[in-house]
């Protein structure tokens, strides 16, 4: 029976493959469907952030993340709505204006000045932004290491302020 599925499949995409047809909606599962939709988007040319997330479940797509104008908001929903096999969309972008940084910005920016901190052992802090506020969470082995990853960020344009949940942990010596 498995077997005979397979089988069926392969006929399938052989057939789709040499007729030059693309698929139609009714085939097109879920996780092509969501693949469409985000390339779509990508290739939207008003549409200038890398902060749009893409989820398909049935059929309707929803659109998350953050851009910087409604315009942008819309681009992405129309650029959606012309693929293939899209049953329902909702679009829940979010819109922050002009120069406004988003949190994935923040933690992208935040983690670039950690990277740039040679003192600062690569991997040992994560960063997590909730509305502008970066959190700084790990271990480190002393406090200039502490305070130089608390100082990296502190210019991070966007960021509203900082907590640090950083640790200090001396490496002992046998």
């Amino acid at each position: 029976m498995i077997l005979n599925r397979f089988a069926a499949a392969g006929q399938l995409a052989w057939g789709l493959l040499t007729s030059g047809r693309m698929p139609t909606p009714e085939l097109m599962n879920d996780a092509s469907l969501r693949d469409e939709i985000a390339q779509a988007i990508r290739l939207e040319p008003e549409v200038q952030s890398a902060d749009i997330n893409v989820a398909v479940q049935d059929g309707v797509a929803t659109l998350t993340g953050f851009v910087h104008s409604y315009f942008a908001k819309l681009a992405a929903e129309e650029a959606a709505k012309r693929a293939p096999g899209i049953q329902g969309l909702a679009n829940d972008i979010q819109v922050k204006p002009g120069t406004e940084a988003t949190d994935p910005e923040i933690a992208r920016s935040a983690v670039m000045a950690l990277r740039g901190q040679s003192c600062v052992p690569e991997h040992a802090i994560r960063v997590t932004v909730r509305d502008g506020l970066l959190t700084l969470e790990g271990t480190v082995e002393s406090y200039q290491q502490k305070r130089a990853a608390e100082d990296a960020v502190m210019t991070v344009h966007g960021a509203k302020g900082v907590i640090s949940r950083i640790e200090i942990r001396p490496r002992r010596h046998n």
